[in-house]
């Protein structure tokens, strides 16, 4: 048996080589225009290898592959002058973005070479390397399993506004339109990847800690497996905004700041209709135009609802008004108050590829096996059934479906604040209460997820007549109060400074993001039960930088009159930030599931969190503070009960400019060198979260890599 202590340390080459060039073009055309057009195009080339060499790889996320990135993007702007109190500002942009994530292993599909049955990766489809293979407690095995994936993203917009002033008001008024498009070509599961956990030899009467996933392994019997077609999808979607400001100095001392924004993103559809949807309440889906194509069984089809849209199979959601006010009161000479709140409206979320619409069957076939944790559905020996992707005739039962909820709003967040500003001397010191409310954030999870029980799991599902049902809804919300605190001294004599102090609590209940770890819940039909702190909470954070011109060379404080010594000593310039942090939460979890359904999660018998002085990279939590749910029950630990490290951090830089004439009044060659974590020091990433395992609550990552350097040079002109 492999050792059970993480004693493998990998450092693999990564390479990332970036070619960019930006041009810009300016025409006065008259006293009352001018106009600029910007064109840019980048190139990208990007490897990010797993800790094995070819072909094992042991990618452990989705950023471990080959990546290709080709971006262009367009700007042209044009400014008119009515008068010396009307402005208008008209622009137009396009943005067309190709990125290829692709295999590490070049070459044909290796899954026959290692036995791998079931897996129809043709030659053409751009499927290399071997099988993605998870083994809980162990490193992975083979490519990740979204690669190939390709993405062309395309944006095309129109904007124009006008500013006026009017005595005592300065008014803005405009619009703005865009079209959005989203091409994807995805492998998804196309190179079917397999979990495996200790739930074949673990003894049933009593699961932890027995069992282990690598028996499980060399058995080949998996506890999860999965093979899709490759997703390929043509979205489309349009926003229209309107919005009115007005800047009014109503005395000296008191200003006010009245707004309204109109926003509205339209729903999204497949260009070519490709996509379906489903209503909970019939428990049946919806195809545009209320066509339902070929190899989907009639008795899971239902017509279109009123209300719903014939192509985007949502309801439209136009009634988003963002109101906005602040005021700025000079309550002595060097003494501040301001205040505000407002709406804001978030972009329409893209809640990755394999949420969307056009994820569902027949356009997109996904077979997922989930396992009952006595019997395995797909072992190595037999592999993945023949006609697993037969678009002939879709079998509802183990196939993957998607879901909107038909009434979708925009997410918003409601923002309020209040604080001081004060200046003394030649620093100005700021505190500030900020909150915010988030509200209609889009969760995922599955609606169809098995209640808790014994036995089969389609029996189990709320429709058994179906499999798992990724489902989007905005049921998601987060509060966020923080204490804001900031000390600045302006450039002067050479020397600025900026300091700010953070103190906050951040509680959600997920949303706005692709999912993973901090987004499972255990029981889906109480997701309330998942409200905690929100994966990005930073209790304290304190941020520091720093500017310092030496006072060495023509024109400084000590000037050097020779000319060999001046451009050796003079125009130095020393900047630096340093960053201290506390830690972010995360969640314990377990190999198994006791409740035979949802996010494996233990009970919780005390608190979890060593006190810091016990803390180490080898235990960082207490793991005894947790034990196994009795059978088909969810355990009680909640969402980001447990705190990971935190990270002190400074990165210094040093500047040398050259001044020289030819290139202009301010023209300079600067030569900057940079290090990022300069004092070398680890920043540890959040620890293991198993608490059944010997590994659990060891920390075996970095947050940030050690010490980065880089030099470079830089012409002003």
């Amino acid at each position: 048996m492999p050792a059970r202590s993480n004693n493998y340390i990998s450092n693999p080459s990564q390479t990332d080589r970036v070619h960019r060039t930006d041009n810009r073009g300016d025409w006065n055309i008259s006293n009352r225009d001018k106009a600029f057009l910007r064109y840019s195009y980048l190139t990208r080339k990007f490897l990010n290898p797993g800790p094995f060499p070819p072909p094992l790889i042991g990618a452990t996320t989705n950023d471990q592959h080959l990546k290709t990135t080709r971006a262009h993007s367009a700007v042209l702007s044009e400014t008119h002058v009515f008068s010396s109190s009307m402005v208008n500002e008209f622009r137009g942009g396009y943005s067309r973005v190709y990125d290829l994530r692709g295999d590490i292993v070049t070459g044909p599909f290796l899954g026959p070479e290692f036995g791998f049955k079931g897996i129809p990766a043709s030659p053409g489809s751009g499927i290399s390397g071997l099988p993605g293979i998870s083994i809980s407690g162990y490193s992975n095995l083979g490519e990740t399993s979204f690669v190939p994936n390709g993405k062309v993203a395309e944006v095309l917009q129109f904007k124009d506004d006008v500013s006026w002033v009017r005595g005592s008001h300065s008014l803005k008024a405009g619009g703005q339109f865009q079209w959005v498009r989203s091409y994807f070509d995805i492998s998804n599961s196309a190179r079917g990847p397999y979990g495996f956990t200790q739930v074949y030899t673990q003894n049933p009467q009593n699961r932890p800690p027995s069992g282990d996933a690598w028996a499980d392994f060399q058995l080949g019997v998996t506890s999860s497996a999965g093979i899709s077609r490759t997703n390929i999808g043509d979205v489309r979607q349009k926003y229209v905004s309107l919005f009115f400001q007005d800047d009014w100095k109503v005395t000296a001392r008191l200003t006010m700041n009245l707004g309204l924004r109109y926003e509205i993103w339209t729903p999204r559809f497949e260009r070519t209709n490709l996509q379906a949807n489903f209503l909970p309440a019939e428990g049946k889906f919806i195809f545009p135009n209320n066509q339902a194509p070929p190899g989907i069984p009639a008795s899971i089809v239902t017509r279109i609802p009123g209300g719903v849209d014939n192509r985007t199979l949502v309801k439209p959601d136009n009634n988003n008004l963002a109101p906005r006010v602040g005021i700025a009161c000079q309550l002595r000479q060097h003494t501040v108050f301001r205040a505000g709140g407002g709406i804001f409206f978030a972009s329409s979320a893209f809640p990755g590829v394999g949420a969307t619409l056009p994820g569902n069957p027949p356009f997109t076939l996904t077979f997922n096996y989930p396992t009952d944790q006595i019997t395995p559905n797909i072992t190595f020996a037999a592999g993945f059934p023949e006609n697993a992707l037969d678009l002939r005739s879709v079998e509802p039962t183990t196939a993957a479906w998607r879901g909107f909820a038909a009434e979708y709003p925009l997410a918003y967040v409601s923002k309020w604040s209040f604080g001081l500003q004060q200046e003394i001397a030649q620093f100005l010191l700021e505190a500030n209460y900020v909150g915010t409310k988030g509200s209609h954030f889009y969760v995922h999870y599955d609606i169809n997820q098995p209640g808790p029980g014994a036995g089969a799991v389609q029996p189990r599902r709320p429709y058994p007549a179906l499999g798992g049902i990724q489902w989007t809804t905005p049921a998601g919300s987060s509060t966020y109060h923080s204490l804001q605190t900031r000390i600045e001294r302006r450039y002067r004599n050479g020397v600025s400074l900026l300091a700010s102090y953070t103190f906050s609590r951040a509680i959600d209940v997920g949303g706005e993001q692709l999912g993973g770890g901090d987004l499972l819940y255990r029981d889906t039909r109480n997701i309330l039960a998942e409200r905690g702190l929100a994966a990005f909470d930073l209790r304290q954070r304190f941020v520091s930088a720093f500017l310092y011109d030496l006072p060495f060379g023509r024109g400084k404080r000590f000037p050097i009159s020779n000319s060999v010594w001046n451009v050796i000593a003079g125009n130095w310039q020393v900047n630096g930030i340093v960053t201290l942090r506390s830690g972010q939460p995360f969640t314990p979890s377990m190999g198994f599931s006791a409740a035979n359904t949802g996010d494996p999660r233990p009970d919780r018998i005390a608190d979890g969190n060593l006190p810091p002085g016990q803390r180490s990279i080898g235990t960082w939590f207490d793991k005894p503070a947790f034990r196994a749910p009795t059978p088909y029950n969810f355990g009680s630990a909640g969402r980001n009960i447990l705190i990971g490290p935190g990270a002190s951090n400074a990165d210094l830089s040093v500047f040398k400019r050259f001044p020289v004439r030819w290139l202009g009044e301010t023209g300079e060659v600067q030569f900057r060198a940079e290090a990022f974590n300069s004092f070398n020091h680890p920043q540890f990433d959040i620890p293991n979260s198993r608490v059944d395992l010997a590994q659990g609550a060891t920390i075996t990552a970095l947050a940030v890599p050690m010490r980065e350097m880089q030099f470079g040079l830089k012409v002003i002109f």
